[in-house]
């Protein structure tokens, strides 16, 4: 009995000093992919300027609120638009700039038949601006994208959302 409790004993104690606090982390990793959506009701007037400013403040607290973050990997940015009226037909140009960073993009020429009601557009990121946006939500859970849209005609009103998706890896927390 005293040779099987020593033995026991032994391999617990081997167990215990073979792993290290990286093995007990990587225990507790977590990945986990989220989509975070803003909208804003955009309205220019006959005597409003053909270009429309608005910010779009993404936040991940809520998400992330259990995990120690590791890092933010974006996967996707979209843009839909909706309940248009006006008689402008189309955002010449759509420009995003990233808050905190001088990376901009643009999408040209969303005709507003094509695009309301219909679903999602996907906006061609490169890896600087993944990169960029995921540097900003890792300092605190939150990034700001400045949309310019300049119309081509006015009056316009429609509503604009906005939508980033990506990964979270991370670790739990207690």
């Amino acid at each position: 009995m005293k040779s099987i409790l020593k033995s026991f004993a032994a391999a617990a104690l081997l167990i215990t000093t073979a792993c290290s606090s990286d093995d007990v982390e990587d225990l507790v990793t977590t990945t986990i992919t989220t989509s975070l959506t803003e909208e804003a009701h955009i309205t220019v007037g006959e005597t409003d300027p053909l270009e429309y400013s608005e910010s779009f403040t993404f936040d991940a607290s809520a998400a992330v609120a259990n995990l120690k973050i590791d890092n933010y990997e974006i996967t996707k940015l979209t843009i839909a638009i909706s309940n248009y009226t006006g008689l402008a037909t189309e955002i010449s140009k759509l420009t995003f700039s990233i808050e905190g960073t001088n990376l901009e993009r643009g999408i040209e020429n969303i005709d507003f038949a094509s695009y309301n009601n219909k679903g999602p557009i996907e906006v061609q990121i490169d890896d600087n601006v993944q990169t960029a946006i995921a540097g900003e939500f890792t300092k605190n859970n939150k990034t700001t994208l400045n949309v310019t849209a300049a119309l081509d005609d006015k009056p316009a009103d429609f509503d604009l959302k906005i939508t980033i998706e990506g990964k979270v890896k991370g670790s739990l927390m207690k």
